[in-house]
């Protein structure tokens, strides 16, 4: 499905044509080359000497009017509009520096590099304008509010590097305190007075404006009284200086109004080859301003609308794009190049902005044919916006999809050598096929979450799935109030039994597997499955981490005595392990409350552990160094390399209850479980089994030889008094499950 804007090159944007100057050089040559081209003194010396030396005075006059329009109009483009626009362009950049500072404060680490050129790139240019403010204002009112100004700038400067330094120090919260304290104001009032400034110089221009207009009736009405006084032996005379002279300047008038109020295509324009070069050269300096400033708003809106990497539309242009087509799209679909940061790593950024650039172009040759059209939202993620027909959404996406990666999927070459690009993707539609700026932009954000589900889950692509928004109000509260519950105590820690599975004699239990429950004030028990993923998504699971290992050694401490042989296992992410600050939190808590880390398990799921092991493998090395235990759970899906399993530090393996469902039922099934249990006891690993509810499955496991089992045939996740009492054999066990009897103690 070929997609393209009907302008040919959308994306690769260009100044308007109203910005590009015809060159002064020639049209001063064009004006003193005319043959008939004069200077108004030798008109007027002529006429004059008619009319004796009286009439001189007032050709002078004359004379000295226009010169000092000509002074004033120079004057306007040399000094007081580029001063007006460097003020205009000052605010921009701290526009810009604020959203940029904006998207730093709320982006995770990965995404962080690619927003401090943009701060970088923005300081400089409010550097830049604030040192040419104070070398070209010399009026001593307006040089103390731009020195004010530099003064707000060095402040807020001195702000950002202290946000800067909380953020690399990894405390984001105390980074935008600090940014909304101070940050926040400073910006706020070098803006104000930049506008003010900049108000002030507009005030200034057009003053100017209005007293070269008043000096240009002045002349008129000089000129008019010379033809009065001249009568009939000058009338012929005084006719061609009002029509060479008079109209121009009108034009000239006329001209300056225009560009005043805006309009930057106004030009001012002879009638004919005649007339004074004097105002040829007032128009002259004019169109220099115009052209100035047309070239100078073309600068400015390509750094608001388009990439600099590929040259493609970015959010803010491409929606600016979508805007203009007579049928707006309403799909949008992004494309993430993935192994990016490796392409930089290993290859230099050069080679990652040329593969950029190559996949725009690709991009763009695909969408040339249709209304559609393409943007480089940053990092490695372009999108690609269209109208849907008719026919089923999904069909439709998936096929363009499916098109658009037979395009991409060619080999980039880069010096000597190839570079094969691999892309996840995560698509949306307006809703209600809506395709106004806000609803677009709503689904570009939806697109991006859809993205970040594909990449978390590891799927090649994903469609954005409404929520009903009273529960995505629900998720949104929940997630803002996930510190205060650790807090106060709202997250609790239940407990799940972990037994031994023997075939004959009593089973024991070992130890408890941690499990997070949150007892909201206004909702009651809320899910895990309906905080934690989005608390993943928003790098706050640490929080959670830390207040299930706190509740777990707390746990320990006051089992100690009474089952010292009991053991507590608690969840971590790929996040908690590269936390470097976790090994010493940990020691530090246990020492605090007297716990015997060797009694803690530390567990991670075999997939998220493959995500990332040679990183994991140091962290996992320096806990294990701490005295806790690991274990690698849900094992079997993750599709680990045993190279990697004989090098980590690892106690147990639990057997994804995938493998225990049923396993009584089939052979397969079966024989996959015992080669588990048999890989994990080879390498002297302790075995247990997930998801045990039936007393066949219970049977198969022993027969396995399986270590640890725990399930709902044993026992449902309780709080730790309860747990404590199930142990202690002070609570009947179900009589459902009459089977399984699990000795008191231990």
């Amino acid at each position: 499905m070929p997609l393209d804007d009907a302008s040919g090159d959308p994306a690769r944007m260009q100044a308007p044509a109203q910005s590009r100057p015809v060159p002064s050089g020639a049209r001063e040559g064009a004006v003193s080359g005319r043959p008939d081209a004069y200077t108004l003194s030798t008109q007027l010396a002529v006429a004059f000497a008619v009319l004796v030396g009286a009439m001189l005075l007032i050709a002078s006059m004359a004379a000295w009017n226009l010169r000092s329009i000509q002074q004033a109009a120079e004057r306007l483009a040399i000094e007081e509009w580029p001063r007006m626009m460097a003020l205009q362009e000052l605010a921009t950049h701290a526009h810009g520096h604020g959203a940029a500072m904006a998207r730093l404060l709320t982006a995770k680490r990965a995404q962080r590099e690619s927003i401090y050129p943009a701060l970088d790139a923005e300081s400089a240019a409010m550097d830049r304008l604030t040192n040419e403010l104070l070398s070209r204002v010399s009026e001593p009112g307006a040089l103390a509010l731009v020195r004010d100004i530099d003064a707000a700038r060095h402040r807020y400067r001195e702000v950002f590097a202290d946000v800067g330094v909380w953020i690399e120090s990894g405390e984001p919260a105390r980074a935008a305190a600090v940014f909304a304290a101070d940050g926040q104001p400073a910006l706020d009032r070098l803006i104000g007075m930049a506008d003010r400034l900049a108000q002030a110089q507009r005030d200034a221009v057009e003053a100017d404006q209005r007293r070269s207009a008043a000096l240009v009736k002045d002349a008129e009405r000089q000129l008019l009284a010379l033809a009065v006084v001249a009568l009939f032996a000058a009338a012929g005379l005084a006719w061609r200086i009002g029509r060479g002279v008079a109209r121009p300047m009108g034009r000239l008038a006329a001209t300056a109004r225009r560009l005043a109020a805006g309009d930057l295509l106004a030009r001012f324009e002879t009638e004919d080859d005649r007339g004074p070069r004097e105002v040829a050269r007032v128009g002259q300096a004019m169109d220099a301003m115009a052209d100035a400033i047309g070239e100078r708003n073309a600068r400015i809106e390509a750094i608001a609308f388009s990439d600099p990497v590929t040259g493609l539309p970015n959010r803010a242009g491409v929606l600016r794009q979508a805007a203009g087509f007579d049928a707006p799209p309403d799909t949008v679909l992004l494309l993430d190049v993935a192994r990016l940061a490796a392409v930089n790593d290993v290859l230099g950024p050069a080679a990652g902005d040329a593969l950029l650039d190559e996949v725009g172009r690709r991009l763009q040759a695909f969408a040339r044919h249709s209304s559609g059209c393409v943007a480089h939202l940053g990092a490695g993620t372009f999108a690609l916006l269209w109208r849907l027909g008719p026919e089923p959404a999904d069909r439709q996406v998936e096929s363009c999809r499916a098109a658009l990666l037979v395009g991409l999927s060619a080999s980039v070459p880069y010096g000597d050598v190839s570079i094969d690009a691999q892309f996840r993707s995560g698509w949306s539609r307006a809703t209600s096929g809506a395709s106004d700026a806000a609803d677009l932009g709503r689904a570009i954000r939806e697109a991006e979450e859809a993205l970040g589900d594909a990449k978390r889950m590891r799927v090649d692509v994903r469609r954005f799935e409404r929520t009903d928004p009273e529960q995505r109000r629900r998720q949104l509260v929940l997630l803002g109030s996930l510190s205060a519950a650790a807090a106060s105590g709202d997250l609790q820690m239940w407990l799940q039994p972990k037994v031994s599975v023997c075939r004959e004699g009593v089973p024991r239990c070992l130890g408890f597997e941690a499990l997070v429950r949150w007892r909201h004030p206004q909702w009651g028990m809320v899910s895990p499955a309906e905080f934690v993923p989005f608390a993943e998504a928003a790098g706050m699971v640490g929080l959670i981490t830390r207040c299930m290992i706190e509740q777990a050694l707390s746990f320990l401490t006051r089992v100690r005595h009474i089952a010292p042989d009991l053991h507590v296992s608690v969840n971590v992410g790929t996040a908690d392990l590269l936390d470097g600050e976790l090994a010493g939190w940990l020691r530090e808590r246990a020492r605090a409350v007297g716990a015997p880390l060797d009694r803690l398990t530390l567990e991670i799921t075999e997939g998220r552990l493959m995500e990332d092991a040679d990183r994991a493998l140091p962290a996992m090395i320096t806990l294990r160094d701490a005295g806790v235990r690991w274990s690698i759970d849900d094992f079997g899906t993750g599709y680990s390399s045993l190279a990697y399993l004989q090098r980590l530090p690892v106690d147990e393996l639990k057997v994804d209850r995938s493998f225990v469902d049923h396993v009584d039922t089939s052979p397969a099934r079966m024989t996959l479980l015992r080669g588990i249990v048999q890989l994990g006891h080879g390498l002297g690993l302790q075995v247990t089994a997930e998801g045990v509810e039936r007393q066949e499955e219970w049977s198969e496991l022993a027969r396995a030889g399986c270590d640890l089992a725990q399930g709902w045939l044993i026992a449902r996740p309780m709080p730790p008094d309860a747990a404590l009492a199930w142990v202690a054999g002070r609570e009947v066990r179900p009589a459902s499950r009459p089977d399984v009897v699990v000795e008191p103690g231990h």
